[in-house]
């Protein structure tokens, strides 16, 4: 695009110019036109958000009525794979919290941390243009109190009640 009357290019962030269209008495220009405003959706799909939690759980070997059984988790790598590649990636906040953003398509949504295991191997989306996902996360602490687990083997020792009562429940 160039500047009418000029001949010199307009810039992007100017964005106005001439454009051709066809009439019905053949070609015409259209001046003071912004091509940026045009083309500007065609070339950057909206942006789409995926939010979301990490957790870690269980944070006891057994569950109390009344009382979380996960924790938030900070440090946390969340990924955003397509066809492979990471597209995206965040950290966790203090709060277990992340943000990707992200152009409409297909995604593999994952999060990962050391020392713990994910129960899924992520989630699958399809995201549309503009759209606010939410996937959330629980990374699996190994820590529990099972039926039949031997005493020396429970992950908190000496501080499993089940393990002090000398069998799992």
């Amino acid at each position: 695009m160039v500047l009418a009357g000029t001949g010199e290019p307009v810039p992007w962030s100017q964005g106005w110019g001439v454009r051709l269209t066809s009439g019905r008495s053949g070609p015409k220009l259209s001046r003071n036109w912004c091509y940026q405003d045009h083309y500007a959706g065609r070339m950057q799909p909206a942006v789409t958000v995926v939010t979301g939690t990490v957790e870690a759980g269980p944070i006891r070997p057994v569950s109390i009525v009344g009382q979380p059984s996960t924790r938030p988790l900070a440090g946390a790598v969340v990924e955003a794979l397509r066809q492979g590649e990471v597209a995206a990636a965040a950290v966790t906040d203090d709060a277990g919290r992340y943000e990707l953003e992200l152009h409409p398509g297909s995604y593999l949504i994952r999060a990962t941390a050391t020392g713990l295991r994910s129960r899924q191997p992520g989630r699958m989306v399809t995201l549309s243009g503009g759209e606010t996902l939410t996937v959330g996360f629980v990374l699996d602490t190994g820590i529990r109190c099972r039926e039949g687990h031997q005493p020396a083997a429970c992950p908190l020792g000496a501080r499993c009640r089940w393990v002090k009562a000398g069998s799992c429940r």
